[in-house]
């Protein structure tokens, strides 16, 4: 088998590559949602995850910055009190 037809006939890891990346964007995304939806914890473990998985892609740094959001908004964001007033 010369090498030009050994390579052609490997099986292509870019199936798996994309899945990965399908996942990885998914925790970014639902990392996000989160956040919209004020679940802070739920936000930061999705978008840390995604930070800790996938250090070379571009959206690294949108993630990162919704993490720090995230933690300000966790820090800085009045609890209701539990009689329900203000």
């Amino acid at each position: 088998m010369t090498r030009l037809k050994y390579i052609c006939s490997r099986p292509s890891s870019a199936p798996r590559i994309e899945h990965r990346r399908r996942r990885l964007d998914s925790n970014c995304s639902s990392g996000k949602s989160f956040f919209n939806q004020k679940n802070y914890d739920a936000a930061l473990s999705q978008l840390d995850a995604y930070v800790q998985e996938s250090t070379t892609s571009v959206r690294v740094a949108e993630a990162l910055y919704s993490a720090g959001m995230t933690l300000y908004n966790q820090q800085y964001t009045p609890k209701p009190s539990p009689d329900g007033n203000s």
